[in-house]
């Protein structure tokens, strides 16, 4: 996802932002098993929070 692109988290987003909030450096093997989600789907979800940087606000 480019910068120009932008990703509104959504409440499907809520079980990784916490598991980061608890402890930023979590792996993503324990993302996915915590949120039940594969590895890659973890991965997509990250990169696309990450791109949209300090614009991301969770509601």
């Amino acid at each position: 996802m480019s910068c120009t692109q932008r990703y509104a988290p959504t409440a499907v987003d809520r079980p990784i932002l916490e598991a980061l909030a608890e402890d930023g450096c979590t792996p993503q093997s324990i993302l996915a098993a915590r949120t039940g989600w594969s590895v890659a789907q973890v991965s997509r979800r990250i990169a696309a929070l990450e791109a949209c940087g300090d614009s991301c606000k969770f509601h």
